[in-house]
């Protein structure tokens, strides 16, 4: 099966890969030098490193280079402890070259979001020019846990992703890249959130959807024709 157009002009840099599968084990999990500044800008957050999934409804299913997988492991899955597993898949990886490479594999990548515990990411491996490709949150995602994307809801253009669980509605902060992506952060490895944050993302996406749906109480606006996000307004009252 064909999957995701991946920008290789935009990941691409010259580097040797390796092709073969790999485990996650650190002796066999062996990256390559990078050297490239436009990638970098994914996971920059006005000039500060940050690591995190790149939140993208437009990909139909989730994807990840292999260094850009590496870097995460580094930064923050082994120090905490974690385990990356890596198993076969028969994914085809088609770039805008229209050039398909065969999937290096299907992870199960553990995310460090507060308040998620053992949430993981799934995610199919690419490799050569795509290994520093971005990890993307797909559509399918979104459609599992309901999630809606709100744009430019903080004063410096940062928004906000609401998730639903078994738990209720989570809601976290998405920060604006240099590369103009929204990501979510995904290397704290903490249980609950922080009282105080989650407080202030509630706060911001109240005052945002206010804003939004103030004319939602003229007499001419029927229920049916509201937007449907103005439950989770009402839910966040």
């Amino acid at each position: 099966k064909t999957a995701y157009e991946i920008s290789l002009g935009l990941v691409g840099s010259e580097m040797c890969i390796r092709d073969r599968f790999f485990n996650n084990t650190r002796a066999n999990f062996q990256g390559t030098r990078l050297n490239s500044t436009i990638t970098d800008t994914y996971h920059t957050v006005r000039g500060t490193k940050r690591y995190g999934l790149l939140l993208d409804p437009g990909a139909s299913t989730g994807v990840m280079g292999t260094d850009t997988l590496l870097q995460h492991c580094n930064h923050h899955i082994w120090p905490a402890g974690k385990t990356v597993t890596i198993g076969p898949t028969d994914s085809v990886l088609t770039g805008i070259d229209g050039v398909p490479n065969p999937g290096l594999g299907l992870a199960h990548v553990p995310l460090g979001i507060p308040g998620l515990p053992g949430a993981k990411f799934k995610c199919d491996l690419s490799g050569g020019n795509g290994s520093l490709c971005p990890g993307l949150v797909p559509n399918e995602t979104f459609i599992s846990f309901s999630m809606s994307l709100f744009a430019n809801v903080f004063p410096n253009k940062d928004g906000i992703v609401s998730v639903k669980t078994d738990n209720g509605t989570k809601l976290y902060r998405i920060l604006l890249t240099d590369s103009g992506h929204y990501l979510w952060p995904t290397d704290n490895f903490d249980e609950r959130q922080d009282p105080k944050e989650r407080l202030q993302i509630k706060q911001a996406l109240q005052r945002h959807l206010a804003d939004l749906y103030e004319d939602n109480d003229d007499a001419n606006t029927t229920t049916s024709a509201q937007p449907q996000n103005i439950s989770l307004y009402h839910s966040l009252q």
